[in-house]
């Protein structure tokens, strides 16, 4: 009893330490998404995305959509972390991260899904809420 305690514990402690690992490397992926969206760079964004996220939109319609956003909204003033999610299932790590976002023209929702491959987190879905899409 006393083993499966320590097993059950030490799982408990890995997980954790697999959780702050991929909640930090998530984070630093929103920052470079912001980053590249800052010098429009959305081709580079585009090639750090999933084939999932690749099957769901072209690159020319991708690029086009930042653009818009970028003329409604302008660039990032600040964010802040609001939500976070992880599962990890046969497919891998997924972590979920949502912010409000600042931008210089108005605020936003905006809700990240990353997949972690190996070192690195691929944007595997984005999505963007504002008002100031619809209004400008």
């Amino acid at each position: 009893m006393r083993a499966w305690i320590g097993l059950l514990m030490l799982a408990v402690l890995l997980g954790g330490c697999s959780f702050a690992e991929d909640k930090d490397r998530g984070e630093r992926a929103v920052a470079r998404f912001h980053h590249l969206f800052a010098v429009s760079e959305y081709s580079q964004i585009y090639a750090d995305t999933t084939e999932g996220f690749r099957e769901a939109a072209t690159e020319a319609e991708f690029v086009e959509f930042m653009s818009s956003v970028r003329r409604k909204l302008g660039n990032v003033r600040a964010c802040e972390l609001t939500g976070v999610e992880m599962t990890l299932d046969s497919a891998g790590t997924s972590i979920w991260l949502s912010y409000h976002t600042a931008y210089e023209l108005g605020d936003a929702t905006e809700q990240f899904v990353w997949v972690m491959e190996g070192e690195k987190a691929r944007l595997e879905s984005y999505q963007i809420d504002s008002k100031e899409l619809i209004l400008r």
